[in-house]
């Protein structure tokens, strides 16, 4: 007995090109849902001041996971878009994620128009995380560019204060006087100064609290130093200012 095996193998063939006919039409599939996908998902970059219209009334709504949202998804397809990032920091800010938003105004180019009001943002924030060197630079930075700025000063200058450096206190409101078109109030604070120096029964407790929230910056250090120096500990104080020296030789 003879079998014809051509039956058998036609079966077969239209068997495999049945399958493959499958697989293609599922890869075709996933294919165009990949396409179609991000356009869909994604926001148009040329909406940019609609969409970020949006998240203003969506923040002044108090609605700030919504807004960051949607100024996330808009910096995914127009990173530089310096309004969205500087609109994302002030969420953060509000939202009291003050590491984002340091984060957010410390990404503004210094191109930027906003770029000034986010170097103070990012000051303002850099304090409400303990971290006074960085916010010491993007004060210093600010008064580069607007060395006449008033607010800006007298928060580089209670910084200075809280940390005993009296004399780049004085240095700083000094050389502000000539540029001020009123120049009382700095003269008010340089006397407040001169004739009211820091206390270290009063300051150790704030250096403290700085130094177990954001330890190891130098300046903080050495001025907990001074403040056991004042008190009499000197065998703490010289650690501390040991320990400073280390950190910024």
């Amino acid at each position: 007995l003879i079998i014809n095996p051509v039956p058998v193998l036609f079966a077969k063939e239209q068997l495999l090109r049945k399958r493959l006919f499958i697989l293609i039409a599922i890869f075709c599939l996933f294919f165009l849902i990949w396409i179609v996908a991000p356009k869909s998902s994604q926001p148009d970059p040329t909406k940019a001041d609609e969409i970020i219209q949006n998240a203003e009334g969506l923040l002044a709504d108090q609605q700030r996971p919504e807004a960051i949202h949607m100024l996330l998804d808009l910096l995914e397809v127009a990173p530089d878009n310096q309004k969205a990032r500087f609109l994302l920091g002030h969420c953060y800010y509000q939202q009291k994620n003050y590491e984002q938003a340091a984060n957010q105004f410390g990404s503004i180019l210094p191109e930027s128009e906003y770029y000034q009001p986010a170097l103070l943002n990012s000051a303002k924030a850099y304090l409400k995380t303990a971290r006074m060197e960085q916010a010491e630079q993007a004060l210093k930075q600010f008064l580069r560019n607007a060395p006449a700025a008033h607010s800006v000063i007298t928060e580089l200058q209670w910084l200075y204060f809280n940390q005993f450096r009296v004399r780049e206190a004085k240095r700083l409101l000094s050389e502000a006087l000539p540029l001020s078109e009123n120049p009382y109030p700095l003269l008010y604070h340089l006397l407040q100064i001169e004739y009211f120096p820091p206390i270290a029964q009063e300051s150790i407790s704030l250096l403290k609290r700085i130094n177990d929230a954001e330890p190891g910056q130098a300046s903080v250090v050495l001025a907990l130093g001074y403040c056991y120096w004042k008190l009499g500990e000197t065998d703490q104080a010289r650690e501390l200012i040991e320990q400073s020296l280390t950190i910024n030789p």
